[in-house]
């Protein structure tokens, strides 16, 4: 009888406790009046690229009640920016460099960030990822090289130069801007210039120049050349890839273009296939269709 007595007071102790702890904790968060889906971001950071020893701004508000802190990370780690001569968070939350440091042997500002926004007691946000990246010199990959060509001809001069912000291709002809026959004459997407049907008048030295924010740099230069032997111009040939596709990863819903050239004579055409089954661009939906001679733009592209 005493031991269940013993029992039943326990229980009712347990009972109590539980009952105060439930109402301690319903006190202290009601208390505070604090509303955690408040607390967001106005504005997040976006990729940025910057000049060198230039300044730079990576945007970040919030709102909160109360109004949350703010705070960055780059890497992942915190940024402790007491006393920083370069960098400063703004009155807004936006992180400040007054100069971007970049050298050879030390790029301490380039890399990931985050904006970090907190409400003592309440909660910790981070916003998306921002990459902050310095202008670099264009970087030519692929540059112009000679080609001797017969009229009537498909002439490809490739250029692709690495840049960041990312450079604008233009063509020169014998060191003056190229003027552009819409009729037989592109600048495609890859920055590759394609001559269809050359002509004697075609002849000449071409270069790329690719120029960004930062500066501009000019290739060397591919010499084109239009033979005029009646005999070689007439010879049967097998068709030759001037230009053929290569491997790209793309962004999905953006537009990508394959380029590709051939040379024969008779004159080849060309067609697309897709996993051994030919394209058929003639369809009014098709996101399909021919560039210039023979490259493909695909139009938002799928998975």
């Amino acid at each position: 009888m005493a031991r269940q007595h013993r029992k039943q007071r326990g229980l009712r102790w347990l009972v109590l406790s539980i009952c105060y702890v439930l109402t301690v904790v319903f006190t202290t968060v009601k208390g505070t009046g604090v509303n955690f889906a408040e607390l967001r971001f106005l504005e997040e950071p976006s990729d940025t690229v910057a000049a060198k020893d230039g300044p730079a701004l990576l945007n970040c508000s919030a709102a909160g009640e109360p109004s949350p802190t703010i705070s960055w990370k780059r890497e992942g780690t915190l940024l402790h920016l007491v006393n920083d001569p370069r960098r400063s968070i703004l009155s807004n939350g936006s992180l400040y460099f007054r100069s971007v440091h970049h050298t050879r042997a030390e790029r301490p500002d380039e890399g990931v960030y985050q904006c970090v926004a907190s409400i003592p007691n309440v909660g910790t946000m981070l916003s998306r990822s921002a990459k902050l990246q310095v202008a670099a010199l264009p970087r030519f990959d692929e540059r112009p090289r000679d080609l001797r060509l017969f009229p009537g001809q498909t002439a490809y001069f490739p250029c692709s130069a690495f840049a960041l912000p990312p450079a604008d291709v233009v063509w020169l002809k014998d060191q003056q801007p190229l003027r552009l026959d819409p009729s037989r004459m592109l600048v495609l997407p890859s920055g590759a210039l394609e001559l269809d049907a050359v002509q004697t008048t075609d002849e000449g030295a071409y270069q790329c120049s690719a120029q960004n924010t930062d500066r501009n740099r000019v290739s060397s230069a591919g010499n084109l050349f239009v033979g005029l032997s009646y005999d070689d111009a007439n010879k049967i040939s097998a068709p030759t890839f001037v230009a053929a596709p290569k491997s790209i990863v793309a962004v999905k819903g953006t537009n990508v273009t394959l380029d590709c050239a051939a040379n024969g004579n008779p004159r080849p055409n060309l067609t697309w296939l897709k996993d051994g089954v030919t394209i058929d661009m003639s369809l009014l939906d098709s996101r399909f269709r021919k560039v210039g001679v023979g490259s493909l733009q695909i139009e938002s592209i799928q998975e």
